[in-house]
């Protein structure tokens, strides 16, 4: 093949690169799955309940699931694991080569009847193990009813060998007009051995926990002696948008910021937020990234169990009907679905959605889906601003040439505001 031909090859390599990148992860919708009644799914790392499920090999970490079925009868419960690779597609091996022993797991008795509340429920805590896991990667658990195996929730996390390191940094891009953070990053690989970089390393890059729009970087922009550098890419380059907004409804007595009252009508409480609207300015405002807190102020008793539940009402007034427009955290499961889809009022011009949600802070934000271009973009209703505060995940796989799977190496999250920029180039 001459050398004309090679550089087309290579060429077109890099270009599908770049297409293909920009959603890499959009398989990882997949793994987020509730059956009817289940309601308000945690599932974090033991020691930090507001990240992403991520565990190290080896060191027998555990992760922690809990939920509620509503209106549900206490079920028998059991979980299974399966294999993914980095796009998160199942991984073409056997379960022996990912677990030690059977792929069937039964969880002791861990469920609770709601106390006090106006909407009964069953509540469920899991502390799932990950000690039987024998490699690396990528992973969703799956939780079923033990009796008739019915599938109940399904969830991705990931187990690291954090053989390599990971330094990064967070600056501003300074587009004219636009308000950008530009990621770059350097992956040290001592202990790896890296024959072409290209071809043996992906790595998926996303901002906050919107894991389904993560970007992949597979060429590095220079290679060095063990290391691996990222930078100037517009991969690499996201739209800061703005801090999450709040949902308290904690009380059910009192009003909270934000809220515009509080009813009763049996047999729901009722809790209407003051209409939303588009930023014009930034002011900031800690959040938590679209994660949730469950909590209840006017109550003594275990809010897990005595956590009452409420019919929220959004409203986000808005002249013309040019976006399907959604509801977006962990309070939605951080998907785009027709539950939480808001509907448009044409003669009110705005938008409306009323969801079922347990008491807790709860933050969120806007994500529109234009009509003329049919792709997610936050900043239509969130607006955006280089000074928000974001987390910035790293998640750096390997395959070697003899490899059958993808290897999950490194793991990092980088705050744009409290993680100090190690990287320098």
């Amino acid at each position: 093949m001459t050398s004309v031909s090679n550089n087309i090859l290579t060429i077109i390599a890099l270009l599908f690169c770049l297409l293909a990148g920009k959603n890499a992860n959009a398989q990882v919708s997949r793994a987020f799955f509730d059956a009817d009644g289940i309601q308000t799914v945690l599932f974090y790392p033991q020691k930090d309940m507001m990240s992403v499920p991520v565990v190290t090999l080896g060191a027998d970490e555990a992760l922690s699931l809990q939920f509620d079925e509503l209106y549900g009868n206490t079920r028998t419960l059991m979980y299974q694991f399966e294999h993914c690779d980095a796009d998160w597609q199942k991984s073409n091996i056997i379960e022996l080569d990912f677990i030690s022993g059977f792929n069937k797991f039964y969880e002791a008795e861990t469920s609770r009847l709601s106390f006090n509340t106006t909407t009964d429920y069953v509540h469920y805590d899991m502390l799932i193990p990950t000690a039987e896991l024998r490699i690396s990667g990528n992973y969703i658990l799956r939780v079923f009813d033990a009796t008739d195996e019915q599938l109940l929730i399904s969830r991705p996390f990931m187990v690291c060998e954090n053989t390599v390191g990971v330094t990064s940094r967070v600056v501003y891009d300074g587009r004219p007009g636009d308000a950008w953070q530009r990621l770059s990053f350097s992956v040290q690989h001592p202990a790896v051995k890296v024959s072409s970089a290209s071809a043996e390393i992906k790595i998926n890059v996303w901002q906050n926990m919107r894991m389904s729009e993560a970007r992949q970087e597979s060429v590095p922009t220079f290679v060095r002696n063990n290391e691996l550098v990222y930078e100037n890419t517009d991969q690499l380059t996201f739209e800061a948008a703005n801090e999450g907004r709040w949902l308290d409804n904690r009380s059910l007595k009192y009003t909270m910021t934000g809220s515009a009252g509080i009813s009763f009508h049996d047999p729901f409480y009722h809790y209407t937020l003051a209409p939303d609207g588009t930023p014009a300015g930034y002011y900031y405002h800690e959040d938590f990234n679209g994660f949730r807190y469950i909590e209840a102020r006017d109550i003594h008793d275990d809010p897990r169990i005595a956590a009452d539940y409420t019919l929220v009402h959004f409203t986000l007034p808005r002249p013309t009907d040019d976006a399907d427009i959604y509801v977006y955290g962990e309070l939605t499961n951080w998907q785009l679905a027709q539950s939480n889809k808001m509907a448009y009022d044409a003669g009110l011009q705005q938008y409306t959605l009323t969801l079922q949600l347990k008491q807790g802070l709860h933050n969120y934000q806007y994500m529109a889906v234009p009509h003329a271009s049919h792709e997610p973009q936050l900043t239509l209703i969130e607006n955006s601003f280089p000074e928000t505060e974001n987390d910035y995940y790293i998640a750096v796989y390997y395959r070697s040439y003899s490899d059958t799977y993808d290897r999950l190496i490194g793991f990092k999250r980088h705050n744009s505001i409290k993680t100090i920029n190690s990287f320098v180039h």
